[in-house]
């Protein structure tokens, strides 16, 4: 029996305004498996819900790409807590599990607001054809790439005088 384990597997989180309130999409992303797998997004204190909205894309290699998203009100999570997405191949008796710590409200430090945005980055890199916005919107990216290409811009204009 063969199996492929992941070239890729991410847990990742934004924050993201759902009916006008606060509230958080959570984005668990594995690549490159065989036979095909499943996720499974669970959030501390929270009592399970059956999510079974994953994006499954079988490749031209024969291997598997997987996404699960969920979308949470931060009024109805606790201040902070554990989310752990379960990576599985049931046929193979084979998981993996990644697990993150969210804290509902606002970022404060510098430090989560980077690794927010490296997030955002890796995901656009992801999927380039796909905007994750559920209205279609792209913004979130032009807001990141305009400053990067400015800085990149001025970085070029110092090397070149």
């Amino acid at each position: 029996f063969v199996t492929a384990t992941e070239d890729k597997f991410e847990l990742v989180y934004r924050k993201k305004i759902i009916n006008n309130k606060d509230g958080v999409e959570i984005m668990c992303i594995a690549e490159g498996l065989y036979p095909q797998p499943a996720l499974n997004i669970s959030v501390e204190n929270i009592p399970e819900r059956k999510i079974d909205n994953s994006t499954i894309k079988l490749r031209d290699d024969g291997l598997y790409n997987i996404l699960l998203r969920v979308t949470l009100l931060d009024e109805d999570l606790p201040e902070t807590t554990i989310v752990k997405c379960l990576l599985s191949i049931s046929n193979a008796l084979y998981n993996v599990s990644r697990k993150t710590v969210y804290y509902a409200g606002t970022f404060t430090t510098t430090s989560t607001t980077t690794t927010k945005l490296h997030r955002k980055m890796e995901i656009q890199t992801l999927d380039k054809s796909k905007s994750y916005d559920d209205a279609g919107n792209s913004a979130g990216y032009v807001s990141i790439n305009l400053p990067l290409l400015s800085m990149q811009f001025a970085v070029l204009s110092i090397f070149h005088q």
